[in-house]
């Protein structure tokens, strides 16, 4: 009878209160410890992915209204952005309050310091330059996002093909008004013997007037 009044009463807080939870064995302590690196890892998968995903989708479409580049512009682009990455990437950075971020390369060029002068081209169409710009420490190429940017116009080659001239630009992080110009440089070039594009003077340009807006 006193056991049967025991099940039938109600079962209160207090009865909860002092019964301990099981504990888990050596066994289900490992097994939770594999979900939660795999949950950790699964998200971590995932975030590479989707970034791979963007740079291969960034990088792989060249606009088809624009040329390719010759390949004397992609060894050119190829030989500046590798000089920045030796000399003064992070000083440029530092100057238009871009400390800790990737400078980007803008893909689209132009026979100018940024106006639309035709024709134009796209760098994204020069073989492996994305991922070899992505070796130099710069973000990947870039038609229009916030970063700080720097623009690499078409190159002036002479007859000879052992000379070439260019226009560099930088541009700020980009906020709403959009994304001024703050140095812009006239960049001459010589070709060595072996074929090899060097940087022979940089001369300070004044800041143009333009747009790099998507053509």
């Amino acid at each position: 009878m006193g056991r049967a009044m025991d099940a039938g009463r109600p079962i209160y807080l207090t009865d909860l209160a002092g019964k301990s939870p099981p504990r888990l064995t050596a066994r289900g302590r490992l097994a939770l410890a594999f979900s939660m690196v795999a949950v950790v890892g699964l998200f971590v998968a995932m975030g590479a992915l989707t970034e791979r995903w963007a740079t291969w989708q960034a990088e792989s479409f060249g606009d088809r209204r624009l040329e390719s580049p010759t390949p004397a512009e992609c060894q050119i682009a190829r030989a500046l952005v590798r000089d920045h990455h030796d000399r003064d990437l992070a000083a440029l950075l530092g100057g238009v309050g871009a400390d800790g971020e990737k400078m980007e390369l803008r893909a689209f060029a132009w026979r100018s310091s940024g106006a639309r002068v035709p024709p134009g081209m796209d760098w994204r169409n020069c073989p492996g330059l994305g991922a070899y710009v992505r070796t130099m420490g710069f973000a990947r190429l870039a038609s229009g996002e916030a970063g700080p940017a720097l623009y690499i116009s078409r190159a002036a080659v002479n007859a000879r093909g052992d000379a070439a001239s260019v226009w560099e630009t930088l541009r700020a992080p980009r906020d709403v008004r959009g994304q001024p110009v703050t140095r812009a440089w006239m960049v001459e070039l010589t070709r060595g013997p072996g074929g090899a594009w060097r940087q022979a003077r940089r001369t300070e340009a004044p800041l143009p007037q333009d747009d790099f807006r998507r053509p």
